[in-house]
């Protein structure tokens, strides 16, 4: 006699939380630019930009730089050290992608702390389909599996119901403890659609089991005009997320969008109800420090 299979213990249930941006951090990965199309008429520049990114991180953390193979590695290394950004800290990984949005198309590590004190390190496994935008993404949709293995993280993929989730890490922000900003554009508009299955109610769940928000946050739309970054939250809103408060002001970016983005933003933030801890509808990917 068989008994019945036990339901694996979900990332939230089990203490692991995303941290939050600005906590400290092992490393951040970035990929090295390649695919010319994300930059029209700018592409030639964009690698020194990069190389000055490089610059300073590794001045405090160790850079993980994904290069496309060898003779990338080899271009790349050459503008990093004209740049005086290569040092012992940055570590290539030769891995082809189809874009360099890491942020997007790779894994998010979560972390708890354990009774002995250490960090536990696991890593969300998202689908990735391009923004559900482009066709070229075969190799970004490995990228998540890649960089949880280097990083030694469990690997975990989240599901609601049967379906595989897909998220972009660039469609949420967190606080680190207990609340998650999004926003409807990017997660339930009926264009670029990443998952039809899912509605508010399932999206926060998923929230909750997998990084153990108990709060969410729905603004509604990104800066009019702004269709590089489909709503997401860190381009859609320039914002300060607290422990306890968020701020949304203007983003610097030309023309009224950016404003009209922020008030609409504003007038949503009232209806966080502390007793609840929710609020209504109507967030180098980084590793984390242990």
């Amino acid at each position: 006699m068989t008994g019945r299979a036990r339901k694996p213990i979900l990332p939230g249930a089990a203490g692991y939380r995303m941290p939050a941006e600005w906590e400290p951090h092992e490393s951040t990965w970035l990929a090295w630019p390649h695919f010319r199309d994300d930059w029209p008429g700018k592409f030639e520049p964009i690698q020194w930009v990069y190389a000055e990114i490089v610059r300073n991180l590794a001045r405090h953390e160790r850079v993980d730089l994904i290069v496309n193979g060898a003779e990338q590695e080899r271009r790349a290394r050459v503008v990093l050290e004209k740049a005086d950004a290569l040092s012992e800290r940055v570590q290539f990984h030769l891995w082809r992608t189809d874009r360099v949005w890491t942020r997007d198309s790779g894994c998010i590590f979560l972390k708890r702390t354990t009774e002995a004190g250490s960090a536990d390190l696991l890593a969300l496994n998202f689908e990735f389909n391009a923004w559900a935008k482009y066709p070229n993404y075969k190799y970004d949709a490995k990228l998540g599996a890649r960089m949880a293995k280097t990083a030694g993280a469990r690997v975990v993929q989240p599901f609601s119901g049967d379906h595989r989730v897909v998220l972009e890490g660039g469609s949420i922000d967190v606080n680190g403890c207990g609340t998650l900003l999004t926003t409807e554009e990017c997660l339930l508009s009926t264009t670029q659609q990443r998952n039809p299955p899912m509605d508010s109610m399932a999206y926060e769940q998923m929230f909750a089991d997998y990084f153990g928000v108990q709060s969410v946050i729905w603004l509604g739309d990104g800066i009019a005009g702004d269709d590089r970054r489909d709503g997401v939250p860190g381009g859609g809103h320039a914002h300060r997320f607290g422990p306890t408060a968020v701020g949304i002001q203007p983003a610097a970016l030309p023309g009224p969008g950016a404003r009209n983005c922020a008030l609409a933003g504003r007038d949503r933030l009232p209806q966080l109800d502390p007793g609840e801890g929710r609020a209504g509808g109507h967030a180098s990917s980084s590793h984390p420090a242990e």
